[in-house]
């Protein structure tokens, strides 16, 4: 599996080569999973990004899914775009639940009408009504990009 890594920090890179040693040698994925799994959301997620597509695939699936958000929201938008086209809408629902509404709608405007529909369908209906609030306005103007968050 080759990459183009040549920008990735010293840290990173080295992270990836263990990963990606890990993966060709079929290993167990337990010490994987124990590694990635040791590292922050960010840096998680630029591990993704600079891995091969099939070895990203592995990597999400031993990924522990209470930080997929987390994670999600560290990604690009390309990437952000392969897992969630690849998840049940209930997952995706459940991952954004604890999510800023903002962001959460910036996710979902990824998918296709249809998906959007199910996921907001999924979700509990407060966090439905924001989402579907914030999702009402195009996503280049004020109402797409402000966070509804109320301070009181």
């Amino acid at each position: 599996m080759s990459t183009s890594t040549e920008q990735l920090p010293d840290k990173t890179q080295i992270q990836l080569d263990e990963l990606m040693s890990a993966l060709q040698d079929g290993a167990a994925l337990q010490p994987v999973r124990w590694m990635l799994n040791g590292l922050s959301p960010v840096e998680i997620a630029r591990l993704l990004e600079s891995s091969p597509p099939p070895a990203r695939q592995i990597l999400w699936s031993i990924i522990e899914e209470n930080i997929h958000g987390e994670v999600l929201q560290e990604l690009s938008d390309e990437v952000t775009g392969q897992f969630l086209k690849t998840m049940a809408s209930e997952k995706v629902a459940e991952i954004t639940q604890d999510m800023d509404v903002d962001d959460v709608a910036d996710m979902l405007q990824q998918l296709p009408d249809r998906v959007i529909q199910e996921v907001l369908s999924a979700m509990s209906e407060q966090n439905r009504t924001r989402v579907e609030a914030v999702l009402s306005y195009d996503e280049d103007t004020a109402g797409g990009l402000m966070n509804m968050d109320v301070i009181t």
